[in-house]
């Protein structure tokens, strides 16, 4: 393991949060840790505007139903309860800078930084 994956894999077990990812009736938890991104888009009358939205960062070989891996896919669901009663929800989507739902973090592509969008707070 490269040093780099080695210090996420410390911080996801000391500072990640126990999340639930979905795909349909699918789900596995697992600790990942929250991190952002940052996105400029263009509106139609020409003016710049900043948009922030969640990553969720986490170790590729715990992403998988059961025995088998996944990939992130478009539309999957993250799910975080940061307190009783209260559920967070992100949907994996596009990153407008990459073209892509998400990327690997350390050069073995042993972590994974998932791109997701705020959907619900229940």
């Amino acid at each position: 393991m490269q040093p780099f994956a080695a210090a996420l894999a410390a911080a996801r077990a000391t500072l990640g949060l126990t999340v639930t990812y979905r795909r349909g009736a699918s789900n596995v938890s697992l600790r990942m840790i929250r991190g952002r991104r940052e996105e400029v888009a263009t509106t139609v009358d020409g003016n710049a505007v900043a948009n922030q939205n969640p990553d969720w960062i986490g170790a590729a070989a715990e992403l998988k139903f059961g025995a088998t891996a996944i990939t992130p896919t478009v539309g999957d669901v993250v799910e975080y309860q940061p307190a009783v009663g209260v559920l967070e929800k992100y949907r994996v989507a596009i990153n407008d800078v990459t073209g892509r739902c998400y990327s690997t973090s350390d050069t073995d592509g042993t972590t994974l930084r998932i791109h997701t969008v705020r959907i619900a707070n229940t």
